[in-house]
């Protein structure tokens, strides 16, 4: 349509500076709010940060175009710029549900084509562990694996116990699921939401489970060690729990996996960031 005679302004700028600033201002209102995780990985949130410092610069250059008047303005093209930002700000954002997801026996999909076999549980007063010396107390174990990007990582039991958190459930979980036998009769202890509907659950049976996120939440997985317990049937789903018991191993759809034996169920509040990442 034509520009309204009565406009000094050029439209087709004031759009396009009106956009590059939503954008900017929706990318600094996610990073602030912390919201940007419910999306995306963290090591992503960087390059977000210089786009919205990007956009409010090219927003700024375009000042100087606002009084080169046009004949011609199309609304249209914007509209659909537009809808996004209003529906950032209309729509909550929330971690993603666990309804679509669902629990593999095998590993941890994405890991393991590259996962290496383990070295083996060692002991001792120290371990080398990528060039650097841990110490180790006596009561400590190491288990060195490598991450889902080729890094050497050691983990550590200590007390015959594996205690799982955001910083090493996912190479703990691929690692049980890769040798089940290895931790058997180990104690075990973690937190996680109440995940009941598994192909092939029986009553007494659910995950601790995690949501993992690769890279966004389009690919979220859903990881965790397989629980058997009498008073799973009382669990709230999604319901968090802090489980502590003791590893075993059994058969999920043909495959030998670990299973966490007489465990201990205790209410837990959700984590500040319910997603787990592969660092």
């Amino acid at each position: 349509m034509k520009t309204p005679t009565c406009c000094k302004l050029n439209l087709n700028v004031v759009f396009q500076a009106f956009i590059l600033g939503g954008y900017s201002i929706m990318f600094l209102f996610l990073l602030k709010t912390g919201k940007i995780r419910n999306f995306l990985h963290p090591r992503i949130i960087p390059y977000i940060a210089f786009t919205a410092i990007a956009f409010l610069l090219m927003m700024v250059f375009l000042f100087r175009s606002f009084k080169k008047r046009e004949h011609k303005f199309k609304l249209a093209p914007f509209f659909l710029f537009t809808l996004p930002l209003i529906l950032t700000f209309l729509v909550p954002s929330s971690p993603a549900s666990a309804s679509p997801l669902s629990f593999s026996s095998n590993k941890i999909v994405g890991i393991s084509s590259i996962q290496r076999p383990s070295n083996g549980i060692s002991s001792g007063s120290s371990s080398n562990s990528g060039g650097s010396q841990l110490k180790l107390k006596p009561n400590q174990k190491a288990v060195k694996v490598t991450s889902a990007f080729g890094a050497s990582v050691t983990l550590i039991i200590t007390d015959n116990t594996i205690s799982m958190d955001d910083q090493n459930i996912v190479a703990w979980v691929n690692e049980l699921n890769s040798h089940p036998g290895n931790y058997s009769g180990m104690k075990i202890e973690y937190t996680g939401y109440v995940y009941k509907s598994g192909n092939g659950f029986k009553c007494n049976q659910f995950v601790p489970s995690r949501n993992m996120m690769w890279c966004c939440a389009a690919d979220i997985q859903l990881i965790g060690v397989l629980c058997q317990y009498d008073k799973a049937p009382e669990l709230k789903e999604n319901s968090w729990v802090h489980v502590t018991g003791k590893l075993s191993t059994s058969t999920y759809q043909n495959t030998k996996v670990p299973i966490i034996v007489n465990p201990t169920i205790k209410p837990a509040s959700v984590p500040k960031t319910e997603y787990v990442y592969p660092y």
